[in-house]
């Protein structure tokens, strides 16, 4: 997946970044329409943790990610194709999204295709294997999914 950081800025509002993603011959594009108006929502609201948590076991279509890191470093939101929460210390993440302090938007114009499942982790640092726990509501977001 190529990925591109962008940022938008409203009139009067402060510069807001997001990212666009291209899909490449790892990812499954899916038509958005497939979206709907019932896209299923999960809540992204980090512990005192890594976060390990299954969002859906079997075939999933990830649509967007919206997040917002309110703590003073980068974190990492680590997205699995697996039916259950991910084990850091052997499972590879799907992609990796850093989470720049303040608010981050990923949209997937085609959807992005998981066989197997929807999972995800936050840690505080980039390796797959990473296991830096988050404070509690470091950070808060939410993703839409089918």
């Amino acid at each position: 997946m190529t990925t591109t950081a962008l940022s938008r800025t409203d009139a009067g509002s402060a510069a807001v970044p997001f990212v666009v993603a291209t899909p490449d011959a790892n990812v499954v594009a899916v038509p958005s329409s497939s979206v709907g108006t019932s896209a299923d929502r999960a809540r992204i609201a980090a512990a005192a943790s890594t976060n390990l948590t299954s969002v859906k076991a079997g075939e999933a279509v990830l649509h967007s990610i919206h997040v917002t890191n309110i703590s003073a470093a980068v974190k990492f939101l680590k997205i699995y194709n697996k039916a259950t929460a991910p084990v850091l210390a052997s499972d590879v993440p799907a992609f990796t999204m850093p989470l720049p302090v303040g608010h981050t938007g990923l949209i997937f114009d085609e959807g992005m295709g998981l066989t197997l499942g929807l999972a995800y982790a936050i840690t505080g640092a980039v390796a797959d294997t990473d296991t830096t726990a988050l404070a509690a509501n470091d950070v808060h977001g939410v993703m839409l999914y089918k």
